[in-house]
């Protein structure tokens, strides 16, 4: 297996239930640099140790800021269907 402990890793749809296992997976596997990346950042006041920031593919325009030093990026589908 890879070692990406060291890399920033990005995931999107991080408020959801796949993305908060997602996050508890990587911070077990060791990884020290989390971004989690969501469009209400406020339901993810518990974390700690990662990045919150808010992302919404809908408003492409943030969505630099909201990747920013991201090296390695999952994205978590939406259940929403037809982003503007």
């Amino acid at each position: 297996m890879t070692d990406y402990s060291n890399s920033v890793i990005g995931v999107t749809g991080a408020a959801g239930n796949l993305g908060r296992t997602v996050l508890g997976d990587l911070q077990q596997r060791g990884a020290k640099k989390i971004v989690a990346i969501t469009r209400d950042p406020a339901k993810l006041h518990d974390l700690s140790g990662i990045d919150v920031r808010a992302g919404d593919f809908a408003n492409p325009a943030g969505l630099d800021k909201a990747f920013a030093g991201v090296e390695r990026l999952l994205v978590i589908s939406t259940g929403e269907v037809g982003i503007p």
